[in-house]
């Protein structure tokens, strides 16, 4: 048995059984156990099963008829059947310049930017540390409808829930200032 271990490999065989390997150990399943064993919502109900052994007092699991069991689960067993929890796995990632707005600021490190690219609103992480330092020595200011024109990470995830994205402002190319006055063409905005 691989005892929570990571699955490494897994090679199907013509007979219809599956060998499970973790490093240099293997076990040899049915397929059908194999299904079971990818199921989410299956092995979530399992764990419910076999929640009582959380509890004070009980130390073992066993299921089966009135001959003998089938099954049989201990207490310092117990961890090897928690379901998995959702794991996120990277399915996309692209870098690419978008213009947005801002719609909040945030400061504060690791905080996220709330930036709308005029369709949607998204959070944004900023890791430019050349923008940082201009915003932390005041050399940067912001007004309503000011634009960043950026390089932008966008890693999209697949998670329990469908996709995820995430976006990561790498780079502040441009900060555009709101516009006070006319733009006439060969003219450009006046600097403040």
């Amino acid at each position: 048995m691989l005892r929570g271990r990571r699955i490494t490999h897994v090679q199907m065989t013509e007979e219809g059984q599956v060998t499970l390997h973790s490093g240099e150990d293997a076990v040899v399943v049915e397929y059908p156990v194999l299904v079971l064993l990818r199921d989410i919502p299956v092995r979530q109900a399992f764990d419910r099963v076999l929640a009582p052994l959380d509890r004070e007092g009980i130390d073992t699991f066993a299921a089966g008829d009135d001959h003998s069991f089938a099954l049989i689960v201990r207490e310092e067993e117990r961890r090897y059947f928690c379901a998995p929890t959702g794991r996120e796995e990277p399915l996309l990632e692209d870098t690419r310049t978008m213009a947005f707005s801002i719609v909040s600021l945030a400061f504060k490190e690791d905080n996220k930017w709330r930036l709308s690219d005029g369709n949607h609103t998204i959070n944004a992480r900023i890791s430019d540390a050349a923008f940082h330092s201009a915003v932390d020595a005041n050399e940067a200011s912001f007004s309503k409808g000011d634009v960043l024109i950026c390089e932008v990470k966008v890693t999209q995830w697949h998670t329990q829930n469908g996709a995820k994205t995430d976006y990561e402002v790498i780079r502040v190319i441009e900060h555009r200032r709101a516009a006070n006055q006319i733009s006439l063409p060969g003219m450009q905005p006046a600097q403040r």
